[in-house]
């Protein structure tokens, strides 16, 4: 194949490529599509009469929750939440805390929910009570679609991979490459996406969406900066399944449980 045909069918790829991450971020938008329930940094629906609901959220996670830029809270999450305190007659409060403070925030009573696409599982059910599951995906690993380079999962046993402190990804990690350098530490301005493209590790560990968004931005990237390295997943996809839900105390305020899993259950 000559470097000019090589280059026509990378761009072609790419193209198709890009296409199938903007079709799936897409189809999570559509699920988030009534998203017109906002709520700013301070309080959603403030003119309602009961005592406020506390959500904690790292709000790094659109189309699930994040800031707009306005600064008003958004997302499917926040849809949930707002339709369960508009039938409990209550405030929203959305306040951003990083990941591994959401769940402890519940635990002690800090905040009411905790709600940043939290897998639920066995172990976090010890200390606080989920709702039922509201989005359905899968950890998968991210690395460099380059010659020599890891492009499996069973090729990723031995190297450097990232994953966020605290999370299902970071279990993952310990679970399926227990002989493997796990990186969770990222430097004040850094980013696990940039890591991975620079080299300084070999592999991400994330959710699907999560990853389909990291690839997409990078696909930004390199039309910027071509020597930027592309990413992918590696085959063959997954390394486990992963149901997100909202976090309560335990026990939970039943009324508010119940009002969010009827808020999930209407948009189904």
């Amino acid at each position: 194949m000559s470097s000019r045909t090589s280059l026509r069918f990378s761009v072609a790829t790419s193209v198709k490529r890009r296409a199938a991450v903007l079709g799936a971020l897409l189809a999570i938008a559509l699920i988030a599509a009534s998203c017109a329930s906002t709520c700013c940094r301070d309080s959603c629906d403030a003119d309602a009469t009961g005592a406020p609901i506390v959500v904690y959220s790292d709000m790094l996670n659109p189309p699930f929750s994040s800031w707009d830029e306005s600064g008003r809270a958004v997302g499917l999450e926040v849809d949930i939440v707002a339709d369960a305190a508009r039938s409990l007659g209550r405030p929203v409060e959305w306040i951003e805390k990083p990941f591994r403070d959401l769940l402890p925030g519940v635990a002690n009573g800090k905040a009411d929910i905790a709600a940043s696409t939290i897998g639920i599982t066995e172990e976090r059910a010890k200390t606080v009570t989920f709702s039922r599951p509201y989005f359905e995906t899968e950890i998968v690993a991210l690395v460099r679609a380059r010659e020599n380079e890891p492009s499996t999962l069973q090729e990723l046993a031995e190297v450097r991979i990232g994953a966020g402190a605290t999370t299902t990804s970071e279990s993952a990690v310990e679970k399926r490459f227990p002989r493997a350098e796990l990186v969770t530490s990222v430097a004040d301005g850094d980013s696990m996406r940039a890591m991975l493209e620079r080299g300084d590790v070999d592999a991400w560990v994330l959710d699907r969406t999560a990853a389909e968004r990291a690839i997409e931005e990078n696909f930004d990237a390199r039309a910027s900066t071509p020597s930027t390295p592309e990413i992918r997943i590696a085959e063959p996809g997954a390394l486990a399944s992963e149901s997100y839900g909202f976090a309560f105390a335990r026990p939970a305020d039943e009324a508010l449980l119940d009002a969010v899993n009827h808020a999930i259950l209407s948009r189904r």
